[in-house]
């Protein structure tokens, strides 16, 4: 009878744990490119949570956003300030807020950053109780190699501090961007004074993300300013440009 005993009790104990899949299997990697595209999903699971990993990738986040913050929680393995490679998503109980409409999934927006700029990447997230296939979306510089590889690729230089404070926008772009938009916009509006406001100070020297944190400026406008810019200056008419203000 001490010995069924015992039996059912170790077989309580290790039963759960071989549900879950082996530690490589957990890691799903991915290319930034497709990550970027908007291509890969990233499923929280409840009790395991997700990790996104950019130390393969030599890009770094610097601003990240979840559309929809009632079910999950954002963590990172520094601040964001200075530069994340690691971001952490876990599940919680919902929670209510005025005026945010609860949804079934949600969008992770991120703004990463190497020595050649920034650029926007957006992650879809989705919640399961089911038993997770990777825990850990694993991104690559180059094109993705699959699901669940054990090779790891060699360790990318992590852009410095002192770089990523002077990876900064082409101010000519921008002002480019905000000049079309003023167009529609006038130049009395708020948008418009703000930026040109952002524009005055960074070009006298003050550092663009301390700037537009503290005007409240949201990075990825600015982006696609720049981008509505560059396009000008590429040969395309104001009318391809996209009015998004």
């Amino acid at each position: 009878m001490q010995l069924l005993f015992k039996s059912t009790l170790i077989a309580a104990v290790i039963s759960p744990l071989s549900a879950l899949p082996s530690q490589a299997s957990l890691i799903r990697d991915a290319s930034i490119g497709s990550a970027c595209r908007g291509e890969v999903p990233v499923i929280v699971h409840s009790g395991m949570g997700a990790a996104i990993d950019f130390t393969q990738t030599g890009k770094v986040v610097q601003r990240a956003w979840l559309g929809d913050p009632s079910k999950v929680t954002l963590d990172t393995d520094r601040p964001l300030e200075e530069g994340s490679s690691v971001l952490f998503l876990r599940r919680i109980e919902g929670l209510d807020f005025d005026g945010l409409p609860a949804t079934s999934t949600t969008v992770l927006t991120t703004v990463i950053v190497d020595a050649d700029g920034s650029e926007v990447c957006q992650f879809p997230v989705s919640y399961s109780s089911d038993t997770p296939t990777f825990t850990n979306l694993r991104l690559l510089p180059g094109q993705s190699p699959g699901t669940g590889s054990d090779t790891t690729p060699p360790q990318r230089n992590r852009p410095s501090l002192s770089l990523l404070r002077s990876a900064s926008l082409n101010l000519d772009q921008v002002e480019a961007g905000i000049n079309f938009n003023a167009q529609t916009l006038g130049e009395d509006s708020q948008v418009v004074t703000r930026v040109r406001e952002f524009i005055a100070r960074a070009r006298a020297g003050e550092n663009q993300q301390s700037i537009a944190r503290e005007m409240e400026i949201e990075w990825p406008l600015l982006l696609e300013l720049r981008r509505q810019g560059e396009a000008t200056e590429n040969g395309a008419t104001y009318a391809e440009t996209s009015v998004f203000l």
